[in-house]
């Protein structure tokens, strides 16, 4: 006979915990099998901030980020960046792992403003 045992380590995850109203809302009225369950960037719902690549020599680089919707609800909105200017030339130019969370929001929703490069990431993934 098989035991399961529930790890304290895995959260029970609820649809549409820690959502705005509004973005319930537009998660119901998108079509997510037309789409291919690809994320849903709002266009109208952008920020500015700025984004680092650990592992390279550049600091912070200005961006502007755009609120995605994925397709699974029990992942919340975040905030991805929209890659064009200054951060468009340094990822072409360097190979980088992300974007990724690292601890900062906007707007209540996660903020992706972390690229890495690869020996940084495993090094970090030890």
């Amino acid at each position: 006979m098989k035991r399961y045992i529930k790890s304290s380590l895995f959260r029970d995850y609820k649809e549409f915990d820690g959502w705005k109203e509004e973005d319930i809302e537009l998660w119901k009225s998108i079509d997510w099998k037309a789409r291919n369950y690809e994320e849903y960037p709002v266009e109208d719902d952008t920020v500015q901030d700025r984004v680092r690549c650990v592992g390279l020599d550049y600091g912070w680089i200005p961006a502007k980020f755009v609120k995605c919707i994925r397709s699974n609800p029990i992942y919340p909105p975040y905030y991805r960046p929209v890659v064009e200017g200054e951060l468009a030339k340094v990822l072409r130019e360097n190979r980088v792992v992300g974007p990724m969370y690292d601890g900062d929001s906007k707007n209540g929703y996660d903020l992706h403003n972390r690229y890495e490069t690869p020996e940084m990431y495993d090094m970090l993934s030890r």
